[in-house]
């Protein structure tokens, strides 16, 4: 009886040390995926979905529930962003150079390659950021036609700058919806920002300083009329020579820092590249209470006129910040390691690996799907690619210009505080033309009842990771093992007991 009895304990022991054993296994969380990985995954994705017969193109987006149901809201299948276009394609070719031997993406670049050089063939906008496109697609094909292309677009960037206000300007709304505030002549600050950094290089690299002059009097104009010294950001949008729109988008601030970078390594101008640190300082740091300090990540949008900040939900767009912070870090010995290794985890926790591999326009302040907008669109995945293969490395920046880099002249005065629009009857400044009618209210999209957001007055909790995201869960495997072998032990210190002899 007493012998069953130990055989028993022992079995038992057994089991709970094999149960203990097995548990962590069972319990540990699929390994995240990497950066590498996802791109992979976000690509094949948008060759089975994203194709567009309608318009010959890609889709805007599609349900990650039924990829049917596409260019959500309202499903109109001839809906098209050729920019969307032009990005992807960049990364497919990004990921084809980094992969010699793979061919999961020829089909996909194939297919849209002739398309987006039919659409970017002397395209004609003030979107300065197309300009460096068009030289990584240069560079990573070694096809000529699109360095040629980025050539033509310097060309009609420099021809619409009005000499007289050293700017791009004209009729304007403040966004795409549809009620949005309209002005009757102004320009987005970030248009003319990255045209004229994009001038700078040109004129370097193709040989015409006239460019190079104006492009650079371009950025000293948009600097010294939208730059806040307090946030240490750009303002949005200038109407009739006053600033009309304060709000610092955080996807527009981190399109200028990359344009920045992008000016100021090229043709070694260090005023542009303090200007990106200065900027990257303002956003990582607590004052403009853009940055999640306990979730991680940036929120929407900061109201500079206020202080108020949208913090309703974060957009996509803020992962250009990973190429940013990566690109500063190697340029400052390591300074920015911190703000880059914490994008990496928001850009592969803001992935939606399934039920597909893509990355929604926007997601919650604490990540997942906005809301009801369960759908993953081209122009974020090319965007999160775009990061994600920054610090993945392979090349596909263009080479630096040869030529020497434009004298660095002393930007304007930045504004500090916003000035109010001026009224109706009043002249306008001299660096636009005078209005034709009154300068419209500015536009409000954040309510002004809304409190400011604050950082929080203690140690914050790291951001979630890819891996965190899932959670470990309470350790019961090794709980379970421990009394496993203590229960062990003390049968066998009893059974020695009784063998000792008297």
């Amino acid at each position: 009886m007493i012998r069953a009895c130990h055989r028993r304990r022992l079995a038992l022991g057994l089991a709970a040390a094999l149960l203990g054993i097995a548990t962590p296994f069972a319990a540990a969380p699929a390994r995240a995926a990497s950066p590498d990985a996802v791109v992979r995954a976000v690509l094949d994705e948008i060759d089975a979905h994203g194709w567009n017969p309608t318009v010959g193109g890609l889709y805007i987006n599609w349900s990650v529930d039924n990829p049917a149901v596409v260019n959500q809201p309202g499903g109109d299948p001839t809906r098209h962003d050729g920019l969307t276009d032009l990005r992807d394609l960049v990364n497919m070719r990004w990921y084809g150079a980094r992969h010699p031997g793979d061919s999961s993406q020829a089909a996909a670049t194939a297919r849209l390659e002739p398309v987006v050089l039919s659409e970017f063939s002397h395209y004609a906008s003030d979107k300065g950021w197309v300009y460096w496109q068009l030289l990584r697609l240069g560079a990573l094909t070694g096809n000529p036609a699109w360095t040629a292309d980025a050539q033509a677009l310097a060309t009609h960037l420099a021809a619409i700058i009005d000499p007289g206000t050293g700017v791009s300007h004209g009729p304007l709304t403040a966004s795409t919806a549809e009620a949005a505030a309209s002005c009757p002549d102004g320009y987005r600050v970030d248009h003319d920002l990255e045209s004229g950094l994009a001038l700078v290089d040109a004129g370097a690299r193709f040989g015409n300083p006239a460019w190079s002059a104006a492009g650079g009097h371009e950025v000293d104009v948009v600097v010294g009329q939208t730059f806040n010294t307090t946030y240490h950001l750009f303002a949005r949008i200038v109407c009739q020579g006053a600033v009309w729109d304060a709000h610092a988008k955080l996807g527009e601030q981190a399109d200028d820092v990359t344009a920045l970078l992008d000016a100021g390594t090229v043709t070694h101008n260090a005023a542009y590249l303090a200007r990106a640190t200065e900027m990257l300082d303002a956003l990582a740091g607590p004052a403009s209470g853009l940055h999640d300090l306990a979730g991680g990540g940036y929120f929407f949008s900061l109201d500079m006129g206020s202080g108020v900040v949208d913090s309703s939900y974060k957009e996509t767009r803020q992962l250009t910040l990973l190429s940013d912070f990566h690109r500063a870090n190697a340029l400052t010995g390591g300074r920015y390691a911190g703000a880059e290794a914490e994008m990496l985890r928001v850009a592969l926790q803001m992935e939606t690996a399934t039920p597909l591999p893509g990355y929604p326009y926007r997601e919650a302040p604490q990540f997942g799907f906005f809301k009801a907008e369960r759908w993953i669109t081209t122009e974020s995945a090319g965007i999160a690619l775009e990061a994600l293969q920054t610090v993945l490395g392979g090349g596909s920046a263009p080479p630096p210009v040869r030529a020497p880099a434009p004298a660095v002249r002393r930007p304007a005065p930045p504004v500090a505080v916003a000035p109010q629009p001026p009224p109706a009857t009043a002249a306008a400044p001299p660096a636009t033309p005078a209005p034709v009618v009154a300068t419209p209210a500015p536009p409000a999209d954040v309510p002004q009842a809304a409190p400011p957001t604050a950082p929080p007055a203690g140690p914050v909790r790291p951001p979630a990771t890819a891996t965190s995201a899932h959670g470990m869960g309470f350790p019961w495997g090794l709980v379970a093992l421990a009394a496993a072998l203590v229960l062990a032990g003390v049968d066998v210190t009893r059974r020695l007991r009784r063998r000792r002899p008297v």
